[in-house]
């Protein structure tokens, strides 16, 4: 572990950067010590029972425990520090939200601790423990009935604004907190959330106690792209009014990033751990291998190979996209009243999205159905021209001729090449897709209208978001030139990239 990092900054010790190919990752420095989880449990909970703890998956911000007593079997959910105290409060907030105004099924926070000063030495919240498995991993053996009957019966109703509200046009996104009169996400309540942010509620004490009033706030963001070290104290962090505002706060942050990733490997700043003001997210960065962008919690202990991991993958930043990732970012500045102009509302509406919502994160039954989803952390309230879209388990490239078995390659054993199932999954989530806007098209007119109208500035969204992904930069540049060229009919950058993959 540097020291001079846990010097700098006590808060985030346990903690370090690795920069991959994919971008920045956080890793372990310090395990957590199972017999602290085990007592915190115990006393959080007041169980006097023996108890017996279990690895049950690691993200990539948490490691999960099961924690078994005779009465009970709950959840240990430990985080890094890598946005301290606001990611805890955000988390533990928008699960007790989803909680109180939908019908979705989620874990119960049981008990947390948002300050790390504690036995544990890490943040952490206690849930219950859901039944199911991961729906991705029931996937191949479920028909396409029980598929719709959870993508479309079970979860659609709890994805989209409540179906008696008028949608108005699209708003801001990131990761929002609320009030008691706003709605989303299968709330009964009509009135939305008018600001972009992340949920937090008011609490007496951390634990397990309830909160001290039952009231929901909008706060500053807690999202995944401004997790990471080095993030400048004097960046706006939200809660933000429009999508205009928001985006701009992204470029920032993704400019100030790729200068100082410019600025080091040009020799100009040569440091690894750097100093920085007030509450900048500052931990000893180091180079590795990727994790195939695997964010997603693995259903397997971790190994201790991190220091092999990053003597195998010392890979630094090109230069050159780093100089293509700034010259975007300036001709995204120039594009963004192209797109989102001003003079609309002061506050736009927004609404709590999943945006995570995958089907590892949707866990199901034996016979297939609903138990619940999990993996809330930096969920955002986003705008409505993003929250209008596929949610992410529908997403996938599009396949319209279903793929008859009997033509692919099959081993001695007589199983068929995994590309069959590759290619049936295509074509089912393609059909899932039609039958989600047909479903929404009778319930929610408005959704469709905003999904049909928004495709511009999602494709905006996205060149903002990947904007120094190194695979992105030529597919954004040439989507940015003929935007320029004032060229009409041209592909959108989303279409591009899957016309690209097919």
């Amino acid at each position: 572990m540097d020291e001079a990092a846990n010097t700098l900054f006590p808060e985030l010790s346990g903690l370090k950067w690795v920069r991959t190919l994919w971008g920045l990752e956080p890793r372990w420095v310090v395990e957590p010590d199972g017999i602290m989880v085990v007592e915190t449990v115990k006393s959080t909970l007041n169980i006097r029972s023996a108890c017996s703890i279990e690895f049950l998956a690691e993200g990539a911000f948490n490691k999960l425990y099961v924690i078994r007593s005779a009465e009970n079997e709950v959840v240990a959910r430990v985080t890094l520090p890598v946005d301290p105290k606001w990611k805890t409060l955000s988390e533990v907030a928008t699960l007790r939200w989803v909680q109180q105004n939908t019908s979705l099924p989620v874990p119960e926070v049981l008990g947390f601790n948002a300050n790390r000063a504690n036995p544990v030495g890490f943040e952490w919240i206690v849930m219950t423990k859901v039944p199911g498995r991961p729906w991705v991993d029931s996937w191949q053996e479920m028909s396409f009935a029980a598929k719709e009957q959870v993508g479309i019966g079970n979860l659609f109703p709890n994805l989209t604004p409540t179906r008696d509200s008028s949608l108005p046009e699209p708003g801001t996104e990131e990761r929002a907190t609320e009030t008691n009169n706003s709605a989303a996400i299968g709330s009964p309540r009509h009135e939305r959330l008018e600001t972009g942010g992340s949920l937090s509620q008011n609490f007496g004490r951390m634990g397990a106690a309830a909160p001290s009033t039952p009231g929901f706030a909008i706060q500053r963001m807690v999202s995944s792209a401004s997790i990471g070290i080095d993030v400048d104290p004097t960046l706006s962090r939200g809660p933000f009014a429009t999508s205009r505002e928001w985006l701009s706060a992204r470029l920032d942050l993704t400019e100030l990033d790729c200068s100082r990733r410019l600025n080091r490997v040009l020799g100009s700043d040569p440091v690894d751990v750097r100093k920085a003001t007030d509450n900048s997210n500052t931990a000893m960065i180091e180079t590795g291998t990727p994790n195939n962008g695997e964010d997603n919690e693995k259903n397997e202990e971790t190994d201790d190979s991190t220091d092999d991991e990053d003597e195998d993958g010392d890979e630094d930043d090109d230069p050159e996209d780093l100089e293509n990732a700034l010259k975007i970012i300036a001709k995204l500045r120039a594009q963004l009243p192209n797109f989102f102009p001003s003079g609309g509302p002061e506050k736009e509406p927004s609404v709590i999205f999943h945006d995570d919502m995958n089907r590892h994160n949707i866990l199901v039954d034996e016979a297939g159905a609903l138990t619940a989803v999990v993996d809330w952390e930096c969920v955002s309230a986003l705008p409505l021209y993003a929250a209008c879209q596929y949610p992410p388990f529908l997403q996938g490239k599009p396949l319209d001729v279903e793929p008859i078995k009997s033509k692919y390659q099959h081993d001695e054993n007589g199983n068929v090449a995994e590309l069959y199932w590759e290619h049936l999954e295509d074509y089912e989530l393609t059909q899932l897709r039609r039958l989600f806007l047909a479903e929404m098209q009778k319930l929610q007119p408005g959704w469709v209208s905003i999904f049909n109208s928004s495709q511009r500035q999602r494709d905006f969204d996205l060149a903002v978001s990947s904007c120094d992904d190194p695979f992105m930069i030529r597919r954004i540049m040439g989507w940015l030139s003929d935007l320029e060229s004032g060229a009409e009919g041209f592909q959108g950058l989303e279409e591009r990239i899957d016309s690209s993959s097919m």
